[in-house]
């Protein structure tokens, strides 16, 4: 990233800008990644909703305040000035990473159990809290503990073997795993989605709005943050979705969405009426996404989670979470891509009008998986966690 804004700050050619925007493509995807996946990892599951909400408000508001400080910067201090800005965050970032302490081993201070036909193999931690027995028994149960100690050692040995051999068979297929599980696919459409339909209204608001309103492009571009306002309450939904559950707000979210994106089509001129009626419109539909938004970057986590809880070596490969979340990254940028495709030709094909209905029919369409899959197969009998051991 650092390299990134170097090239740009000194590229004098095309071609250098280029080079520069993919190696910050690149990069930003990189630590986007692993951000994502250190944080499912390290947060409760029970609170991973509301971290989420965090990280979405501080991704809009990013995005949303880097132009204005950039082109306040640079109308101020001219153009090299414009770069003491990234750089000082980027020091900052680095600087975080380097303090950041990450989640210990999950072994370190746990009970390892290992089924077998003598009942649950303890570690040496809880072994030491066995009953107290004579030295009589002891004596006489001597031999008989040294041949079960061998037998365990064994079973512990082949246990140890199995579980290696299957982590080397999933490297190779972690995405495939991953991408069969329909919780999986259910996020990753809604990541899509959404990025594609908040980066088809930068495309096409505009000019909508320049054209129906007689305003500048500063007067579009206030808009915007109707759009994007909700995002300061992000962590509010996150909570509210880790007590209540994500998928009867993600689906609500879906069907409000829609419903506001059809409606959009009754402001047809420049009257208060219409300006004040879009204002609210944008500002529902950024709460829609935002909900969906906030469900999806949680669930994929949670999604991991629960499969490792339901058979801990059908992921036993190489980072199932930071392939999940290289998954979510991949769905937003597809989503980035085929927005403004999509938008600017239904808007030119079928106007205004027919754009907005393509989006609401699309957001019904995306209420379905989410509310079928959000949190689980909706059909699927709840298991309350019961967790059995087998001792002696």
């Amino acid at each position: 990233m650092a390299g990134a804004t170097l090239l740009f700050m000194l590229g004098k050619s095309v071609y250098m800008l280029l080079l520069a925007r993919m190696l910050q493509g690149l990069a930003g995807a990189a630590v986007g990644v692993v951000g994502f996946a250190l944080l499912a990892e390290t947060v409760d599951k029970s609170r991973l909703r509301q971290a989420m909400g965090h990280v979405s408000l501080a991704l809009n508001w990013g995005m949303l305040l880097g132009p204005s400080i950039g082109g306040l910067v640079y109308e101020k201090a001219g153009y090299y000035a414009v770069f003491a800005v990234p750089a000082g965050l980027l020091l900052v970032d680095m600087a975080l990473r380097l303090l950041m302490i990450e989640k210990a081993g999950q072994i370190d201070d746990q009970e390892s159990t290992v089924p077998s036909e003598y009942g649950t193999i303890k570690t040496s931690e809880t072994q030491e809290h066995e009953s107290e027995v004579s030295e009589v028994q002891k004596a006489n149960a001597e031999s008989s503990d040294l041949s079960r100690r061998k037998s365990e050692d064994t079973l512990l040995l082949r246990c140890s073997s199995i579980t290696e051999q299957r982590r080397e068979e999933m490297k190779g297929s972690m995405v495939l795993v991953l991408l069969k599980e329909p919780r999986v696919l259910s996020n990753l459409y809604g990541v899509v989605f959404t990025a594609s339909l908040l980066s088809a209204f930068s495309t096409t608001l505009p000019l909508f709005v320049m054209r129906t309103f007689h305003w500048t492009s500063a007067g579009a571009g206030f808009l915007f943050v109707f759009l994007t306002l909700p995002s300061l309450f992000g962590f509010l939904v996150g909570r509210l979705m880790d007590r209540k559950g994500g998928r009867v707000l993600a689906t609500a979210g879906c069907l409000g969405c829609a419903v506001c994106l059809i409606l959009l089509r009754l402001v047809h001129d420049s009257s208060n009426a219409n300006v004040v009626a879009m204002a609210v419109l944008l500002l529902l539909i950024g709460t829609g996404t935002l909900i969906l938004r906030v469900a999806n970057m949680a669930e994929i986590g949670l999604t991991i989670h629960g499969m490792q809880d339901e058979d801990p070596e059908a992921l036993a490969g190489a980072s199932p979470m930071g392939q999940s979340y290289a998954l979510l990254n991949m769905a937003y940028a597809s989503g980035e891509f085929i927005g403004p495709i999509l938008g600017g030709f239904m808007s030119v094909k079928a106007g205004w009008n027919g754009m907005t209905l393509m989006w609401g029919v699309i957001s019904f369409l995306t209420a379905v998986p989410v509310a079928l899959f959000m949190g689980g197969w909706v059909l699927k009998p709840r298991d309350k966690g019961k967790r059995i051991q087998v001792d002696e």
